[in-house]
């Protein structure tokens, strides 16, 4: 079946180290979740960028550079040689062993850029299927075999001068002080040029996006067609059969109520228990729609009521928000409940394990099984389904089923956000920024109605939104912010503006359900703190700007928070900037404990008791804000 090879993905980066199936949601994921390893403690984490390369290593990538620039050379004039002679037909065989030679050498050095780098650089080449004519042609019309000519133009030239200055300049005594300063910054620019060069444009890129998100809506529409045929044929052969045979069975008796009494209620305790099968049947075709349970309870508490119900012993391990986006929330459940359900019927496992956490932007899950292993999404068993849920949502998800087993199905669904600015360059920069960190940036508007059409989008999980928007440039972005949280409560929010105003925070916070943030612009050019803010506001956190905290302990008198002492306004103004106590401690230079014990004193003192609430730290930023 295309889409699955072993230890490979022919729509995505490659899983090497993930041995088994490897299944791509083709909603375009691909371009934005990295591969990952998975863990011995069933989790599947991001991947932490690397380090980047040091000045020594650099230097011996740069020596690598000059012993390969011969082979560039020779490869260079036979592709090209190759090309002339295509017209005589010798030139299509000479091209079958030259573009593989030069492909090899693009891969090293992609290779050596992502090791200078720090950064992963995939191979952006079509796969390669069927016999060799067939894979002849795939080299030939695919662009990225002739965009590595103008690679090895840059290679043989530039580049290779590069390359060799950096390896000079070490081997001279008297450069050797120069080199210490300047052979890192010269091999990162050379390998940001191979990157440039060795990766697909951002034409190529949206090229392969719409393809990915055709197939992946083709898929999703099939998929649905099927789950409403498969519901019309429960209801076909359970409950309405059930109800027929019910009213079939009154109707009798009410014949012979008269004749025969005893016979009539014969048939009226039939048509009772009929009834009552029926309504099981109805329950039963509801929770295969959406579970009471997971309306109620979420993710976390719809797992573990799936779990219990398993006629195997299952360790569940849940570490998410509160609450997901109903839909994210509606696929993951199922995607757990058909593993366990392969677990049971397929595998014969005696013990199975489930594992859903929330970290780095990426919801990551794993459900694993004791069983035979063997398992083959290509054999029916509705893996390919599952799949098939996660592409919606840009996920990715993998099987790992050797012989003998263990069986692991593991999954990543990506933070999709909706960004809204007006300016271009600014949305641009902030497009860019947040994709390298992870996220997934579902659209980039710049008006108020593009903006609304984003948010309608269910698998939209947060958004991050300027104050002024188009037509009017005045609060239009702002008052879409509240009115998809007044729709969807608690969906996550960062507003940026250009100035302190103290009723946006307000209005912003009104809902007290937490998620939310207000930042002035200027706080994006600190990267680290920006998409920090962005990560704690997704998570479900509080982000306010200093200068608003600034403002308000400026104007506070005669209130509530007058009662706290110094540390504590200390600690609840970090509190409102969305710092865990962790990061209080940090900032504050003493013990978590010490930072626990103020957020205490802190709920007492303005009467916030503890409750089932869990939006307690909100609350405390409200009442110092006089919400």
């Amino acid at each position: 079946m295309k889409g699955l090879k072993r230890d490979a993905s022919s729509l995505g980066p490659p899983a090497d180290d993930v041995r088994g199936y490897v299944v791509p949601a083709r909603g375009g994921a691909c371009t934005t979740v990295r591969t990952v390893r998975t863990r011995e403690d069933g989790l599947v984490p991001a991947v932490p960028d690397r380090p980047r390369a040091g000045r020594f290593e650099a230097t011996g990538l740069a020596f690598l550079h000059v012993l390969l620039h011969a082979p560039v050379v020779v490869s260079f004039v036979l592709v090209v040689v190759s090309t002339v002679l295509v017209a005589v037909w010798v030139g299509v065989a000479l091209l079958a062993v030259t573009l593989p030679l030069s492909r090899a050498l693009a891969e090293v050095h992609r290779w050596t850029a992502a090791r200078i780098l720090g950064e992963p650089v995939p191979p952006p080449y079509r796969p390669l299927h069927g016999g060799w004519w067939q894979q002849l042609r795939t080299l030939l019309t695919d662009p990225m075999s002739w965009r590595d000519l103008l690679w090895m133009l840059w290679a043989m030239t530039a580049g290779f001068v590069l390359s060799l200055l950096v390896v000079l300049l070490l081997h001279g005594v008297v450069t050797t002080p120069v080199w210490w300063y300047v052979a890192g910054p010269v091999m990162r620019a050379r390998a940001n040029v191979d990157r440039a060069l060795l990766t697909v444009g951002r034409t190529e890129k949206l090229e392969r996006r719409v393809r990915a998100l055709a197939e992946s809506r083709a898929d999703f529409v099939d998929h649905s067609a099927a789950e409403l045929r498969r519901i019309e044929r429960d209801l076909h052969d359970g409950p309405q059969a059930r109800l027929a045979a019910l009213s079939l069975s009154l109707g009798m008796a009410d014949d012979l109520f008269d004749s025969d009494p005893a016979a009539a209620r014969r048939l009226v305790d039939d048509a009772r228990s009929s009834s009552t099968t029926a309504l099981s049947e109805l329950r039963d075709v509801v929770r295969g729609i959406h579970p009471p349970v997971l309306a109620d309870r979420g993710l976390a508490g719809a797992v573990e009521a799936l779990a219990l119900d398993m006629a195997r012993p299952v360790d569940v391990g849940v570490d998410v928000p509160s609450r997901l986006p109903p839909p994210l929330e509606s696929a993951v459940y199922f995607t757990v409940a058909e593993c366990l359900a392969n677990a049971v019927k397929h595998a014969g496992a005696t013990s199975a394990w489930v594992r859903i956490r929330w970290a780095d932007d990426v919801l990551s899950g794993e459900v694993g099984d004791d069983g035979r292993g063997g398992a083959d999404p290509r054999s029916g068993t509705g893996l390919r389904g599952v799949a098939g849920r996660l592409a919606a949502f840009d996920g990715r998800m993998r099987v790992s089923s050797p012989p003998g087993g263990p069986t692991v199905v593991s999954w990543e669904v990506p933070v999709r956000i909706v960004l809204a600015e007006d300016n271009a360059l600014l949305r641009a920069g902030l497009t860019q920024l947040l994709t390298s960190k992870g996220f997934e940036i579902a659209a980039a508007v710049d008006n108020l109605p593009g903006l609304e059409r984003a948010l309608e989008d269910p698998t939209v999980e947060a958004a991050v939104v300027d104050v002024r928007m188009p037509p009017t440039f005045t609060d239009e972005g702002l008052r879409a912010a509240i009115g998809v949280r007044g729709r969807r409560p608690g969906f996550p929010v960062l507003v940026l503006s250009q100035y302190v105003e103290q009723l946006y925070a307000r209005e912003l916070l009104a809902s007290g359900e937490g998620a939310v943030g207000y930042l002035l612009k200027d706080r994006v050019s600190d990267v680290a703190e920006f998409v920090d803010a962005v990560r704690r506001v997704a998570a479900g956190g509080t982000v306010l700007d200093p200068e608003v905290i600034a403002t308000v302990l400026a104007r506070r008198a005669d209130e509530p928070v007058d009662r706290l002492t110094a540390r504590e306004k200390e600690v609840l103004a970090l509190m409102a900037e969305g710092r865990g106590n962790a990061a209080i401690a940090a900032t504050l230079v003493v013990t978590e404990k010490a930072v626990a014990k103020h957020i205490n004193s802190i709920f007492t003192k303005l009467d916030l008791p503890a409750d089932t609430d869990d939006h307690r730290r909100v609350r405390a930023v409200l009442a110092w804000l006089r919400l």
